[in-house]
């Protein structure tokens, strides 16, 4: 009797990587190999659209080529809806796709189907062939499919994807490059069907990049479009900033500002595109990094943080944490700064106590699960505290200590100040925040996986730390891995991570190939833009308010669940697990 397979048993087999990883998502879904599911139907997804209108004419002629062949070609969606099919002459193969399930209007994503030349190219983003007994589902091992993603020529959004399908015995390689030449044909035609403003920052960023010698960008709500000279300079970090600055003021003329970007100061040249009849907007911006050095601000450091907390980030998160510990320093009431490991918490505790006396330093002090009343000592001396919680104190005992430490500050100014660092989160957490409300103040310091940009920052610090001023720079390249990582310890990680590539480094900068191998395998996906990190949060903080319901969250956020673990799996969310970060 045939079973599902493990994952261990998966891994261990020859499937391909690629191929592997596709089991891996079909498993998380719940599929088993042996069943034979009914695949879900969606009539709406055959009312015309731009994808289809462009692919026409090339299914047309391909269908005449197929004419008496032994193939079949399918078109579908960026949902892995079928929108069209023509199937050749041959009736087995007609038989095999029949029982496969494939027809316009069926869903064929991973989620449903399995590893498939439709849903496992649109996961993977590439062009992806699944041979017979490399598809999930074993009513599928009689076929083998290619398929192709497809690109919008002006936003690069995965629109779709075009797939070329035979019976496991009439597979020829040529069918890869023959997928991808009609691909090419549906991506040029889509552009005719293109929205206006699309059309009108494509003419501009032409335009301007014809003219302009140096970086030029286009950039849009769903759109960025770079030149040869803007793709060696420009950060994946750097596109918040620049539609930060595109959009901070309501104009259509051009206008000049200064912005710290990831490669240095930057003067910016920002033409709003604005064409008539159309709703939204798009920037063109001419980037001048010559310009900038001599009035820009000092690259990386804490821009836009007090003086007093030195600690590198550039996110809007971490700023507003910084800007809450600044208004901390003037109010002796108690402070409790909340964070996971490996963010600083210490450290800034210590800033913070140091600016606010203005002399000496901070006394740390660890304490476990049991807080001691000996705490309190050194306040009396007028020293301040950074209590350092290495467990998780009762709400209760840390209360009533916090209560005492306020009550001490109050009677007399001379007593020192408490500071305590919070391990967050913790089973007690709510309970200790509930409990400190009206006695402390409390600061929730980000996790770094919230604010990939700071990445940026942290790097150039850290490396200097580690190799006491040498010039030793992270690349462009291994710094775009740096930042694609979740880093679940946070700064430690970090630490961990530049140690073993200093110690691997052969020249001045770091390369991708000196990073450790873990870090390469997990930084194997692409980065995310400023929308779909924000889309990603969403998708988070909506599952944690469900108890990780995928139902109850896709009805909450008004998808289907098909969609949800689609966006999951781009996003880099688990669809596994009871815990989702």
């Amino acid at each position: 009797m045939s079973r599902n397979p493990s994952a261990v048993e998966i891994v261990s087999s020859a499937l391909p990587n690629r191929i592997a990883a596709s089991w891996h998502r079909s498993l998380a879904c719940g599929l088993q190999r042996s069943d034979r599911k009914e695949l879900p139907y969606s009539e709406g997804a055959l009312d015309d659209s731009p994808l289809l209108r462009a692919a026409r004419p090339v299914l047309d002629r391909f269908g005449q080529t197929l004419s008496g062949a032994p193939a079949s070609v399918m078109l579908a969606d960026e949902n892995g809806c079928i929108l069209d099919q023509r199937i050749g002459d041959l009736q087995t193969l007609q038989q095999a796709l029949q029982k496969s399930g494939a027809a316009p209007g069926v869903l064929f994503a991973e989620e449903f189907a399995g590893t498939n030349g439709v849903g496992t190219a649109l996961e993977d983003a590439s062009v992806t062939t699944v041979h017979g007994d490399q598809h999930f589902a074993e009513y599928m091992r009689h076929l083998s499919c290619v398929g192709s993603p497809i690109r919008h020529p002006i936003t690069n959004s995965l629109r779709g994807v075009l797939d070329l399908t035979t019976l496991v015995e009439d597979y020829n390689p040529l069918m890869a490059p023959l997928v991808l030449e009609a691909v090419k044909h549906i991506e040029t035609r889509l552009t005719q069907f293109s929205s206006a403003h699309e059309v009108a920052l494509m003419e501009e960023f032409t335009r301007t990049s014809t003219k302009c010698h140096g970086p030029v960008v286009g950039i849009a709500s769903n759109v960025f479009l770079c030149n040869t000279a803007a793709t060696g300079v420009i950060h994946p970090y750097d596109h918040t900033l620049l539609w930060e600055l595109a959009t901070s003021k309501a104009t259509t003329d051009q206008f000049d500002a200064a912005v710290e970007l990831g490669a240095g100061p930057c003067v910016v040249t920002c033409i709003p595109v604005a064409p008539s009849l159309a709703k939204e907007r798009g920037y063109v911006l001419r980037l001048d990094y010559t310009a900038g050095s001599s009035g820009g601000r000092r690259r990386g450091g804490t821009r836009g943080t007090a003086r007093a907390f030195d600690l590198p980030g550039r996110s809007a998160l971490w700023r507003r944490a910084i800007g809450e510990l600044r208004q901390c320093v003037n109010d002796p009431t108690p402070v409790v700064i909340l964070g996971e490991d490996g963010l600083g918490k210490v450290t800034l505790g210590k800033q913070l106590l140091e600016a606010a006396a203005r002399r000496g330093e901070a006394q740390i002090v660890e304490a476990g699960e049991v807080i001691s009343g000996e705490v309190l000592q050194p306040l009396q001396q007028g020293v301040g505290v950074v209590l350092r919680c290495t467990g998780a104190p009762s709400a209760g005992e840390l209360s009533e200590l916090v209560t005492r430490a306020k009550t001490a500050v109050e009677a007399d100014s001379r007593v020192g100040r408490l500071v305590v660092t919070l391990r967050s989160p913790c089973a007690a957490e709510r309970e200790i925040q509930r409990g400190l409300t009206g006695i402390a103040r409390s600061v929730q310091l980000p996790p770094l996986r919230r604010r990939p940009e700071d990445v940026a920052d942290i790097v150039p610090v850290v490396l200097r730390s580690l190799q006491g001023g040498s010039r030793l720079r992270c690349s462009p390249s291994a710094m775009q891995m740096l930042m694609k990582d979740q880093w679940r310890d946070n700064v430690e990680g970090i630490e961990r991570a530049l140690r073993h590539a200093c110690s691997a480094a052969r020249g001045v900068d770091l390369q991708p190939g000196d990073l450790p191998q873990w870090l390469v395998a997990e930084s194997s996906g692409r980065a995310l833009s400023t929308f779909e990190r924000a889309e990603r949060d969403l998708i988070i903080e909506t599952l944690h308010g469900v108890g990780n319901n995928r139902t109850q969250a896709a009805r909450i956020l008004g998808i289907g669940r098909a969609t949800l673990y689609r966006k999951m799996r781009s996003l880099a969310i688990p669809v596994s697990g009871r815990h989702v970060s």
